[in-house]
């Protein structure tokens, strides 16, 4: 009985150590969301960050500027997901500001949207008006505005930029990718009484898992008491992206 009792242990101790020294005989690691902070070591003015889900889809915020074919966001990508061809889900853009939109507007210029060299499903903004950007700031970032439009249009088709009329999410809008939800937050007014382009920012707040991150683009102080004025102490997240 006792040899018995004795060979039954030394199994299913060979059971255990089998287990966990095959992989295929382990249960599937369970796969996190991951936010990347990245950008080229030649400027420091930019904001550009990529979100990847736990099922490997992969969200740009911004993108920050590079410059023209220097851009160095596709071999970014292609390191993150390692895809010869990115496929990026979404592509948010929070303000018409170079440092922040001109990645997006070169990967559009310089690379093949179409299917080539890099995929993008999604962008998401929520812009001010043609012009509002043609008087703000003297017009100088109307080129951006141009710019920014005709990249749309090269991702999703000639015209559709006119069509959302520069808008496609809105204040209380709130959606998923995968596991990750975005919640936007604040929007450029209706009126369009910002006095620069930072206060039109589009503020949202990303949830990974039980983690938040409040994301702020370029928000000056005008935009940011509008903030604190219609939420408040809701703010609260574990982490916030500064802004001006």
């Amino acid at each position: 009985m006792r040899k018995k009792l004795l060979s039954l242990v030394v199994l299913v101790l060979v059971c255990c150590i089998i287990t966990t020294l095959i992989p295929g005989c382990r249960d599937e690691e369970k796969k996190h969301p991951v936010l990347y902070q990245i950008g080229p070591d030649t400027i420091t003015l930019m904001m550009s960050y990529v979100i990847k889900t736990a099922n490997d889809k992969y969200i740009v915020i911004d993108g920050g500027a590079a410059g023209g074919k220097s851009s160095y966001m596709h071999a970014e990508l292609q390191k993150i997901t390692g895809q010869e061809v990115p496929e990026i889900e979404a592509w948010i853009l929070t303000h018409m500001h170079g440092d922040h939109v001109m990645e997006f507007c070169d990967i559009a210029t310089y690379y093949d949207p179409e299917f080539e060299d890099i995929k993008v499903k999604n962008v998401y903004f929520n812009f001010p008006s043609e012009r509002f950007m043609k008087s703000s700031e003297g017009g100088d970032c109307y080129n951006i505005y141009k710019k920014v439009k005709k990249s749309y249009d090269m991702f999703m088709g000639e015209g559709e930029y006119d069509k959302i009329n520069g808008k496609n999410v809105f204040e209380g809008d709130s959606f998923y990718i995968d596991d990750v939800k975005f919640d936007i937050l604040l929007t450029v007014t209706d009126e369009e009484k910002e006095y620069n382009i930072n206060d039109t920012s589009l503020i949202f707040r990303v949830t990974m898992e039980d983690q938040t991150v409040l994301f702020l683009g370029d928000a000056g102080v005008a935009e940011g008491a509008r903030l604190l004025e219609k939420y408040g102490s809701e703010l609260k997240s574990d982490f916030v992206q500064m802004a001006h």
